[in-house]
């Protein structure tokens, strides 16, 4: 089964536009009653043909674009007259998605609290129950990540920084797609935003769905070939939380951000739908057995605390059972514990992760690392620092005895 994780992304393709064109004037009555020649004909032909496709395509594309604008409540805006008392920064991420809605028909839905605009197709079905959705993952990330204090230096003056990072410093955008050829579009245009993405355009035509720091977006597909068992709802509420905790702390751990979307979506209704990287078939009952899978898996190592290279086993690009189970788990333990004290560890997980992902150039500058992640001893005494020392065996202890509600 292809996995659709937070998958729920993005628009609906354009619909065809039929019209009947009319007989080019060179092929009607020929002038004194003469047929011009075939060559002359043939030629005439094929430019009026061409001219009238050229006026269908524009009249096409300008009332696609005509179906875009922002809705703010129930009242469709334009690009061009946004009210002013619209939050800075979904009016910037509203204008980012601006050609995006322009050349596909969509709409931007704004937060009113300031953290996203969700994209769609304007009339697509749901679209206000995918938004409902949203916000209300959002408001639970929010209780538990709440923001905190931004723990990174101050830059040398005259230092600048291409990638500077600012938590909440701008408003995350959710493409909702209706097919897998629409995400391939998408990313063609997020390419264009954002050249540094094109090594990635590869592997993301292997993917349902995904997420992103730069530019702060995250695509959900509604249409994925192959899936039998999946849930838009759920689509959208992994990508919600994922794209979030990134917009507050940056790229986060693999195993945690993978966590963090099955913490979300089991508070949403205790199921899990969203696998990155799983290919196969999901009995239906799996997916509301993954509680009771993460207390059996805790169970059988209560003397035996959980270590890093236990959940470090998930991976990109490669689905392990084992490690999904015990990332899911030891995710849900944390964000059972004081929230203040999770995002003050992941807030120095993003210190740590500036400073050390940064590869020396003989001009005396630095640049990222491509695939560099944060090692695990180092988010390991960052949780330490804030639960104990021995805060993984006291995760374990508490897993074996069941999966709290979140």
């Amino acid at each position: 089964m292809k996995p659709f994780l937070l998958a729920v992304l993005l628009f609906a393709g354009l619909a065809p536009i039929a019209a009947a064109l009319p007989l080019p004037a060179a092929m009607g009555p020929c002038p004194q009653g003469k047929r011009p020649s075939t060559t002359q004909s043939t030629k005439t032909a094929k430019h009026s043909k061409g001219q009238l496709q050229s006026g269908t395509a524009k009249a096409a594309a300008a009332k696609t674009a005509a179906q875009a604008g922002v809705y703010i409540g129930d009242k469709l805006h334009p690009f061009d007259n946004l009210p002013p008392s619209m939050g800075r920064l979904t009016q910037a991420a509203a204008q980012r998605a601006r050609s995006w809605c322009e050349m596909t028909g969509s709409v931007a839905i704004v937060d009113d609290r300031d953290r996203f605009v969700l994209v769609a197709p304007a009339g697509l079905s749901g679209m206000d129950r995918f938004m409902s959705v949203a916000v209300k993952t959002a408001n639970w990330l929010d209780e538990e990540l709440p923001s905190t204090a931004n723990q990174m230096p101050p830059l040398p003056e005259g230092q600048y920084q291409d990638d500077l990072f600012m938590p909440d410093g701008s408003a995350a955008i959710i493409y909702v797609l209706d097919t897998e050829a629409d995400q391939a579009r998408l990313v063609e245009f997020l390419v264009k935003e954002e050249p540094s993405l094109a090594g990635w355009r590869k592997d993301a035509a292997g993917l349902a769905g995904f997420h992103l720091l730069r530019p702060l977006c995250a695509g959900v597909v509604l249409q994925v070939a192959g899936n039998e068992e999946w849930s838009p709802e759920h689509e959208v509420v992994s990508r919600t939380a994922k794209v979030l905790a990134q917009r507050r702390f940056g790229v986060l751990p693999y195993w945690f951000a993978e966590g963090l979307g099955w913490a979300a979506e089991w508070k949403y209704d205790r199921q899990l739908y969203c696998f990155s990287h799983r290919d196969e078939f999901i009995f239906t009952v799996e997916h509301g057995a993954w509680g009771k899978n993460v207390t059996r898996k805790y169970e059988k190592r209560a003397k035996s605390p959980i270590e890093p290279k236990e959940v470090e086993a998930l991976k990109r690009g490669v689905w392990n059972i084992d490690a999904a189970e015990y990332s899911f788990g030891l995710t849900s333990w944390l964000l059972q514990q004081d929230p203040h004290k999770l995002s003050m560890a992941l807030e120095a997980m993003r210190v740590i992760r500036d400073r050390e992902n940064r590869q020396p150039l003989d001009n005396g500058g630095w640049t990222r690392i491509p695939g560099w992640d944060l090692p695990a001893d180092s988010w390991d005494k960052e949780f330490a620092r804030q639960y104990g020392a021995d805060w993984r065996f006291t995760a374990t202890k508490d897993l074996a005895k069941g999966l709290r509600n979140l």
